[in-house]
């Protein structure tokens, strides 16, 4: 799984029929509104056809595994906040040593 190794997932589509949106080049076209309108996503969105997935890696700054180090050595607890999926941030949080061992990674979802 890529995630586990770090890696953010972005699938790639194409939509074949667009119908009114055909041509479409900014927000003064004639069916920008329903871009605009969520009430149009599930029509706009669906049908798609998947192209493929591209893999990002978004790597750590180098100084933040050290300055985990110092914060943790000064008795500080250190926690992440990430919008990432728990694979890809529990990798992460092992490669700068937030996380180590058998220590879990906890999430807060609201």
């Amino acid at each position: 799984m890529l995630a586990k190794r770090g890696l953010r997932t972005l699938a790639i589509c194409t939509k074949e029929d667009v119908g009114e949106l055909k041509g479409y080049n900014g927000p003064t076209h004639k069916a920008h509104a329903k871009l605009e309108n969520i009430e149009t996503y599930a029509q706009l969105e669906s049908d798609p056809v998947f192209i493929g997935v591209v893999a990002l890696r978004d790597p750590p700054r180098p100084e933040v595994k050290k300055a985990i180090g110092k914060c943790k050595n000064a008795g500080i607890s250190v926690i992440m906040i990430t919008g990432d999926i728990k694979e890809t941030a529990e990798s992460i949080a092992k490669e700068i040593s937030i996380i180590n061992g058998g220590k879990k990674l906890y999430l807060y979802l609201r």
